[in-house]
Order: C-alpha cells, then sequence, then structure tokens
C-alpha cells in the first residue's frame, strides 16, 4: 500500500516537474519573441536561463524604441507652427501681458512637445547707476534664473534630483559670454551642449554629475530687436545634438517674441525688467 503512495506521489512529482519544464519553455520562447520584436534582430540570442538578461534587454530595447517615437513625435508636433500660433494667439488674448507669465507658459508647453524634462528662464538684467532722476543703464548685464521647472519625470526619485538641481541653481548668475546662458547671449543664437557633467562650457557640471542631468539646448529670446532672456531646456539622459530640433525651437520663440511684440505696440506700453519677491521677475508696464 505504502509503495503504491510512493509511486503516485513519485509520478505527480514528475509530472510536475514536466509541466514546470515546458512552462518555462514556453515563457523564455514569449520572452525571445518579444525580445526580436523590440531589438529589430539586433539583439544578441539569449540562452534558455537568463530571463533575467532578456527582460533587461527587452526594457533597454522598449526605451530606445520610446526615444525614438518620441523625436519623431516631437518633430511633427513642433512641425506643425499653424496649429502652434492658434495656440499662441489665444495666450496672448489674455489680459495679462507680462513677459514672464507668457514664456514660462509658452516654455511649458514646447518643452511638454519635445524630449526636455527642464526649462529654466534666465532674464538679461542691465545694471543701473547713479542716484535718484541720474539713473543710467551701464552696460553690465547679468543673467539671473528668473524660473525653472520641472515639465515632466520618470518617477519620485527622478524628481527629487531634478529638484535638487533646480534648488542648487538658483544662487548662479551668468556674464556674458560665460556659461550656456552667457555664450547664447553673447553669440545671439541657440547652443546645445550633450554630457554636461564633463562639458566644460556647462559651468554647473557638479551639479549635473550630482543631479543627474545630461544635455542641455539654450534659445535666445528677443523683444524688439534686444535678447531679454535665454531659454534653457535641459534633460536626464544624454542627447546628441538635432539640429532640426534647435532650428524648430529657435522658429518657435521667434513666433512668441513676434505676437508678443504686437501685443504690447497694440497695448501702447513699453516694459523693463524688474525684480519682485517671488523670484519671478517681469517686464511690467
Amino acid at each position: 500500500m505504502s509503495s503504491n503512495k510512493s509511486s503516485s506521489a513519485d509520478f505527480k512529482r514528475l509530472k510536475h516537474n514536466i509541466a514546470t519544464k515546458a512552462s518555462r519553455k514556453k515563457i523564455n520562447d514569449y520572452l525571445m519573441m518579444l525580445l526580436q520584436l523590440v531589438s529589430n534582430g539586433e539583439a544578441e540570442v539569449v540562452p534558455v536561463r537568463s530571463k533575467v538578461r532578456a527582460i533587461q534587454e527587452i526594457i533597454y530595447q522598449v526605451k530606445k524604441l520610446q526615444d525614438r517615437v518620441q523625436l519623431l513625435e516631437t518633430r511633427l508636433l513642433l512641425s506643425d507652427i499653424e496649429c502652434f500660433e492658434k495656440w499662441l494667439n489665444g495666450l496672448l488674448s489674455s489680459q495679462d501681458v507680462r513677459v514672464l507669465p507668457i514664456l514660462t507658459k509658452a516654455c511649458e508647453t514646447v518643452s511638454q512637445l519635445s524630449p526636455w524634462k527642464i526649462v529654466e528662464i534666465w532674464y538679461a538684467n542691465v545694471a543701473l547707476t547713479g542716484e535718484g532722476k541720474l539713473l543710467e543703464r551701464s552696460e553690465e548685464v547679468t543673467l539671473a534664473l528668473a524660473n525653472s521647472f520641472a515639465t515632466k519625470e520618470s518617477g519620485l526619485g527622478e524628481l527629487q534630483l531634478i529638484q535638487g538641481f533646480l534648488a542648487s541653481s538658483q544662487q548662479y548668475h551668468f556674464l556674458p559670454d560665460f556659461g550656456l546662458p552667457g555664450i547664447v547671449y553673447s553669440s545671439e543664437t541657440p547652443l546645445w551642449l550633450n554630457h554636461l557633467p564633463s562639458n566644460t562650457i556647462f559651468l554647473r557640471s557638479k551639479l549635473a554629475r550630482k543631479f543627474g542631468v545630461y544635455s542641455a539646448v539654450g534659445v535666445p529670446f528677443t523683444l524688439f530687436g534686444q535678447i531679454r532672456a535665454v531659454l534653457v531646456f535641459l534633460d536626464c539622459v544624454p542627447r546628441e545634438e538635432d539640429p532640426k530640433l534647435t532650428e524648430r525651437l529657435s522658429v518657435l520663440f521667434e513666433k512668441v517674441s513676434r505676437r508678443l511684440e504686437v501685443r504690447i505696440e497694440r497695448e501702447n506700453s513699453f516694459f523693463v525688467p524688474t525684480n519682485d519677491s517671488e523670484t519671478t521677475a517681469t517686464f511690467e508696464s
């Protein structure tokens, strides 16, 4: 009797083992099919027992695909100038024509349509010398951080790093020809930087290394022929320069500038940079 029970248990165990092996092989086959699908034949053949490696490779390939799709979507969305102009006209139809809120909203929208996760707006502050009514504008220009924010993040950990980078950047000011904002201001042309932790042009390389910020592009913003701000878009991954995307950013913010000038002239107002207690410097009438 006991012998029969033992045989029955052995048979069940054998059947379970066979089913388990078949199930594992099926899972591995599915992993391989998925891996080949997302890698377009670029991935190596993964051994049967290396399921962890297969999953890691799949995640890597999916991220690559997401980046490609995002880049294509960015070019498509940002290339629709007519749609952007309609959105911009709606924004400028409001009664609040202060530059910083409008520029912040425009940067936020452009960033959401592009790969960049972080936005900085650096205002060009011109020093005043003298006293009372004898105040005169000097030639000394300082680029100060008027506003900065994250438009997207890949989780709480990344968000905390971005917030740390933004908070630490508040203390920085740049003169013309120094750092990304300063060089863009002086050259009056966009500048794309990659590998920020080791890039000597990016003067906040230590912050970039500490908080995991790896790429950036700076775009000048002009009003009535003068550069009033430098707009900097940053990301937490390295990004090779994309001339088409850089050109598109320039075109979009030229549209913002022209529309804003028209609105300002219509209101018969002139705008000068001021600083307030909320670190949201504005051009107010």
